[in-house]
């Protein structure tokens, strides 16, 4: 449709054109895309009507002012749009991991503490391994004999090998 309307107009026609969509675009920046669609189309197909004439060449300087500005904040507008898509990703985290913890906590709230099988009291008063208390590791013998036969006699009644003086 843009190609085929442009096609059709006059090197003069195509110069009122860019003026009205510059005037547009300098009053509603929120259809600059289809505006710059159509400036775009314009200059490809009328450019050399337009830059052979000086005074229509230079009645263009409002919309090359206008593409300067955006130009000169595009690449501040690229960096915020990459942290706020950071800070997007990051919040996007932040609500998982809650969700996560929540339904976690959710989980273990559920779990019982205690699950009671029928037979364990009588293992309880047994000991936990069912066997009875003292049984491994009490009192017995154990194989490590603590008795004082193997240390020799150290006072004996024998001392007068050792002098004194």
């Amino acid at each position: 449709v843009i190609d085929s309307t442009v096609a059709e107009l006059s090197g003069a026609e195509a110069f009122d054109l860019l003026q009205e969509c510059t005037r547009r675009l300098l009053t509603d920046m929120t259809r600059g895309q289809v505006l710059c669609e159509w400036i775009q189309r314009v200059l490809l197909r009328h450019c050399a009507f337009i830059f052979s004439q000086p005074v229509l060449h230079r009645a263009l300087q409002p919309l090359h002012d206008i593409f300067q500005a955006r130009c000169a904040s595009h690449r501040t507008l690229l960096r915020l749009r990459g942290r706020l898509q950071t800070l997007k990703g990051c919040g996007r985290l932040a609500v998982e991991n809650d969700r996560r913890a929540a339904s976690a906590a959710d989980a273990s709230a559920s779990a019982p503490l205690l699950e009671y099988v029928e037979g364990d009291e009588d293992n309880a008063a047994d000991g936990e391994d069912g066997s009875p208390e003292g049984a491994v590791g009490g009192q017995g013998d154990s194989g490590d004999d603590d008795s004082d036969e193997d240390l020799p006699d150290l006072q004996s009644d024998d001392d007068d090998d050792i002098s004194i003086d």
